[in-house]
């Protein structure tokens, strides 16, 4: 089985909290395979976070989409809220935090 580094492809996302995650190519399977190597968590820093006050109903991706435009960055809003289970550990009442676009870019370039 031959692995090799390669470089991440167009269908990862810059925004994708994956776009930091090494691919291989795994000839085991059948030549030319791409698999995710194992996830490494962006270091996601709070300098510039905006927070809010959840309501019911509330989704994470209408939040991001309310302060940066775009519904995929939901999941900056789980890390940084502490939210595992988007279902089940959003409450009424409860904070949540939005972290700046400039800490996503930075935390997904890997500063």
């Amino acid at each position: 089985m031959a692995d090799e580094t390669v470089t991440v492809p167009t269908s990862v996302s810059q925004n994708s909290r994956y776009f930091l995650t090494k691919q291989v190519i795994d000839d085991s399977v059948r030549p030319g395979v791409v698999r995710m190597g194992r996830w490494r968590a962006p270091d996601l820093k709070l300098t510039n976070a905006t927070q809010m006050i959840a309501q019911a109903e509330m989704r994470l991706d209408l939040v991001a989409y309310d302060v940066h435009r775009e519904v995929n960055l939901w999941w900056t809003v789980a890390w940084a809220s502490y939210i595992k289970n988007v279902l089940t550990d959003l409450a009424p009442g409860q904070v949540v935090q939005v972290p700046s676009r400039l800490d996503i870019r930075k935390a997904l370039a890997g500063d």
